[in-house]
C-alpha cells in the first residue's frame, strides 16, 4: 500500500513537471512571436517579394531554355547541363509560387503534399544538376575524356539527377514527411510537415534538401580547386567555373 502510494505521488509530480514545460513553451511562443511568423508568411508583403523572385527566376530560365532550342550551334552538353538546371529551377519558382497561394491548412490537404513532394524533387534535381555541371567541366578540362565516355557520363547523370530525386520524394511522400508546414520552415508554402517530433522534422528538412544542399557547396569546392589548378595561367576558362561556382552558392 505504501509502494502504490509512493508511485502515486511520483505519477503526480512528474505530470505538474510536464504541466509546467508545457505551460512555458506556451509562454515562449506568445514572447518569441512565432505565430506571428506564420501569420506573416501571409502578408501582402511576403506575397509580393516571393512572386517578383519566382517570376524572374522563371524569366532567367525561359530565356536560356528559348536560347538553347533557337541556335543549335550551342547545344553542347555543358550548355544541356545548364538547360536542366534551368528547367529544374523554373519547377521550383512554379510550384513555390503555387503553394504561397495554396489556401491548404492541414496534411490532409492533397493539393499541400503533391505541391510538396514536386519541390522535393524540383530542388534535389537542381542541385544535383549543378554538380553533375561541375563534374563534367572536371572530367573534360582535367582528365580529358573520350566523347565516348562522355557519353556515358550524361546518361549516369541523367539517372542521377533525374531518379535520386523522384525516389527520394516518393519515400517522404509515402512516410508522411511532407505537407503542411504551418510557415514555420517555408515562407508561404508546403514543404515538411511539421506535425510530428522536431528531431523527424530536421531528420526530413536534411533528406530533402539541406544535406544535399550541403554536400553540393563542399563538392564543387573541391571541384573548383581542382580546375583552377589544372587551368592554370587560362583565365577564360578559370573565370567561366568561377562565375559557375559563384552561381551555385547564391541560388
Amino acid at each position: 500500500m505504501k509502494r502504490r502510494q509512493i508511485e502515486h505521488e511520483h505519477s503526480h509530480r512528474r505530470y505538474k513537471m510536464e504541466s509546467a514545460l508545457l505551460n512555458s513553451f506556451d509562454q515562449f511562443k506568445s514572447e518569441t512571436g512565432i505565430p506571428q511568423q506564420a501569420q506573416a508568411a501571409h502578408t501582402s508583403v511576403n506575397r509580393i517579394l516571393s512572386t517578383t523572385v519566382a517570376f524572374l527566376s522563371m524569366v532567367g530560365a525561359v530565356i536560356i531554355v528559348v536560347t538553347f532550342i533557337v541556335y543549335p550551334d550551342i547545344r553542347t552538353n555543358s550548355r544541356r547541363i545548364i538547360v536542366y538546371i534551368s528547367i529544374s529551377d523554373f519547377s521550383v519558382a512554379c510550384l513555390n509560387t503555387v503553394g504561397l497561394y495554396n489556401p491548404a491548412t492541414s496534411d490532409s490537404k492533397l493539393t499541400c503534399k503533391l505541391q510538396a513532394t514536386l519541390t522535393v524533387v524540383a530542388v534535389l534535381s537542381s542541385f544535383l544538376w549543378t554538380v553533375n555541371l561541375s563534374l563534367y567541366f572536371y572530367m573534360t578540362i582535367c582528365k580529358k575524356i573520350s566523347t565516348a565516355a562522355e557519353k556515358r557520363m550524361m546518361t549516369l547523370f541523367h539517372v542521377t539527377a533525374w531518379g535520386f530525386p523522384i525516389t527520394i520524394a516518393v519515400f517522404a511522400y509515402g512516410l508522411q514527411g511532407v505537407g503542411y508546414t504551418r510557415d514555420m520552415v517555408s515562407s508561404g508554402w508546403c514543404w515538411i510537415s511539421t506535425d510530428k517530433p522536431w528531431w523527424q522534422v530536421v531528420l526530413w528538412m536534411s533528406l530533402t534538401g539541406k544535406a544535399w544542399e550541403i554536400s553540393a557547396y563542399i563538392v564543387i569546392s573541391v571541384l573548383f580547386a581542382l580546375v583552377k589548378q589544372e587551368v592554370g595561367k587560362n583565365n577564360f576558362c578559370f573565370c567561366v567555373f568561377f562565375v559557375l561556382y559563384l552561381a551555385v552558392l547564391v541560388t
